[in-house]
């Protein structure tokens, strides 16, 4: 399995680890390795890829299955299941 991690604001991390949000966008850096990690997923070289999300105000995190991957631009987005299943609250 393969992970990359995210920071998020307090304002997006609390909707986000509900699920209500169950998304993030990023703008693709092609020096960041968490990009070429979310390309192969996307390009079918890795059969699963997981997402932690980390509140930079409370260092909280949690995680989830990337469900699905879009492209717009110069900017990803990354969709993941809820967390049912999912190790959830770290």
């Amino acid at each position: 399995m393969a992970l990359v991690t995210f920071k998020s604001e307090k304002k997006y991390f609390d909707v986000e680890k509900t699920d209500v949000k169950n998304n993030t966008i990023r703008v693709i850096d092609a020096n960041d390795s968490r990009f070429t990690l979310i390309k192969q997923y996307y390009n079918h070289f890795l059969r699963k890829l997981d997402i932690d999300i980390l509140c930079v105000e409370t260092q909280e995190k949690f995680r989830r299955h990337i469900r699905n991957v879009s492209y717009f631009q110069d900017l990803v987005i990354l969709t993941w299941d809820a967390k049912e299943g999912v190790n959830g609250d770290m």
